[in-house]
């Protein structure tokens, strides 16, 4: 099992100095496998694929751990914070940003394979992601929160993105 955590709630509000921990527990016996300090809040739950847990922090990294030892297996930097979980198919992971961008990230390599802002051409629909990112269908699917921030009182939207 994997347990997040965060010294902020979900507020703009304490990003700078943020901090978390992410902790693997061994689900017989309870005991701890491995902790890992981060420099940002987890807010967001990790995603656990059959190696990794992959999760996204405030200081705006997504990042991989081995499930076993916890050594880190990738990051990637998307210079603006990430509230929501991400959602992993395959070998990528998706996250969105609080400014409204989508991430696909490979998780061998750590680079983006494809970013999508919200904000821009063709939508023009900006909006911060709290709630992450859903896959189905070979789809992306996600909705903004405009409560605060540089969006704030902007329409709330729901996209979807694919051509699957």
């Amino acid at each position: 099992m994997i347990v997040t955590t965060s010294s902020i709630a979900y507020t703009t509000k304490g990003l700078e100095g943020a901090k978390g921990e992410v902790v693997a527990l061994d689900l017989a016996t309870g005991k701890e496998k491995w902790r890992k300090a981060v420099p940002g809040g987890v807010l967001g739950c990790a995603v656990a694929t059959k190696d990794a847990a992959v999760f996204t922090a405030t200081d705006g990294k997504v990042r991989a751990y081995d499930l076993k030892d916890g050594s880190r297996k990738m990051i990637y930097d998307a210079k603006a914070p990430f509230f929501a979980p991400p959602a992993v198919v395959g070998d990528t992971a998706y996250a969105a940003d609080l400014n409204g961008v989508v991430h696909a990230i490979g998780l061998k390599t750590g680079a983006a394979t494809w970013t999508f802002d919200l904000g821009k051409e063709p939508l023009k629909l900006p909006g911060a992601n709290y709630g992450g990112v859903t896959v189905h269908g070979g789809k992306l699917y996600l909705a903004t929160c405009n409560l605060e921030g540089p969006f704030a009182r902007q329409p709330t939207v729901v996209v979807c993105i694919g051509s699957k």
